[in-house]
């Protein structure tokens, strides 16, 4: 997996890093969620490059979590706290 990841000497130094507090989660944080929820993870790209990460092993869950991300920035959430997605509607509903 390390292969993956890029800015970091080693292993070890990955994971004290994303072992802090405020660090964002990346692309691996993503696969380790989709894995360990059973269900897709769908990214909402601003490149306009959507992506879909699925589990290593079976979905249990067949309705994806949905992520926005910001280009060089970090993933976010497209829910509001009332449950509604934000601007995203019509390009969640076209999949």
């Amino acid at each position: 997996m390390f292969n993956f990841v890029h800015g970091y000497l080693s292993w070890t130094d990955y994971l004290r890093s994303m072992e802090k507090n405020g660090t964002w989660g990346d692309h691996l944080v993503l696969r380790a969620a989709a894995s360990c929820y059973k269900t897709p993870v769908r990214v909402i790209s601003s490149l306009g490059c959507d992506i879909i990460i699925n589990p290593d092993g079976p979905v249990d869950n067949t309705s994806p979590l949905v992520l926005g991300h910001i280009h060089e920035k970090h993933y976010v959430s497209l829910r509001s706290r009332q449950g509604k997605l934000y601007g995203f509607d019509e390009r969640v509903k076209q999949t």
